[in-house]
């Protein structure tokens, strides 16, 4: 938080807009703490301080949302997201946060956290290619690879291909993770006409999200990973 205020430039920020898991978003307490917590002046270092006006909470896969209406030239995917009903998903590294909303407006019922995230779906691709070849390289290993867009890693002076393991555990986790989600919406009686995929691991979950959801136009946005804070400036 210091480190985006001191990179701001800025000794006044008049409004600051910021995410929390859509189950912390539901507890109001926990929304006004936070609030309470980034307003004001902060002391960045000895000699510099930045004064913030006004603080803005949202649950965090609803800037993905913005960032969409905002932003897309589709004009015919613009009109079935201000009009009809969208769900916002987005895997982080601990939990899955999903946001359903009806011509804009947020269907709490609908929306949740679950915590079969990136890092259950790592631990388990570690698993798998344990499974076949005897030993594991380790969740941060992986990890590092993926992020870093290779393919394939060593394990004991042999290359062994990520991603199929990784696209062979995403199935399984990824389905588990939206389960919940489907369950919640079909109480609330809630169908999906466009699913935004959000956050760092949206690619992980569109296969996922096209089973769950076969009827639905399903949307991953460039650069998905940076799709919630490009959604919290249009917020702002």
């Amino acid at each position: 938080f210091y480190a985006a205020l001191l990179m701001s430039e800025q000794k006044e920020i008049d409004v600051l807009v910021t995410g929390l898991p859509v189950s912390q978003y539901m507890d109001v307490e926990r929304r006004e703490a936070l609030k309470s917590r980034l307003e004001g002046e902060h002391q960045i270092t000895p000699k510099r301080s930045v004064a913030v006006k006004s603080v803005v909470v949202v649950p965090q896969p609803a800037g993905a949302y913005m960032d969409v209406v905002s932003s897309t030239k589709d004009e015919d995917l613009l009109e079935i997201i201000q009009g009809g009903k969208t769900v916002v998903i987005d895997p982080g590294f601990f939990s899955v946060d999903w946001v359903a909303l009806e011509e804009g407006e947020v269907r709490y019922h609908s929306s949740g956290t679950s915590l079969k995230a990136m890092s259950v779906l790592l631990q388990e691709t570690d698993r798998l290619i344990q499974e076949d070849h005897g030993g594991a390289p380790g969740i941060e290993k992986i990890e590092k690879a993926i992020r870093a867009g290779k393919a394939e890693i060593f394990l004991y002076g042999e290359k062994v291909s990520i991603k199929d393991y990784f696209k062979k555990a995403s199935t399984k986790v990824a389905q588990n993770a939206l389960i919940p989600m489907r369950k919640s919406m079909r109480e609330d009686g809630m169908d999906a006409d466009v699913v935004l995929l959000a956050g760092g691991g949206a690619e992980a979950y569109q296969d996922a999200a096209k089973e769950l959801f076969p009827k639905s136009r399903i949307v991953l946005p460039n650069e998905s990973v940076a799709s919630n804070a490009r959604g919290f400036w249009f917020c702002g």
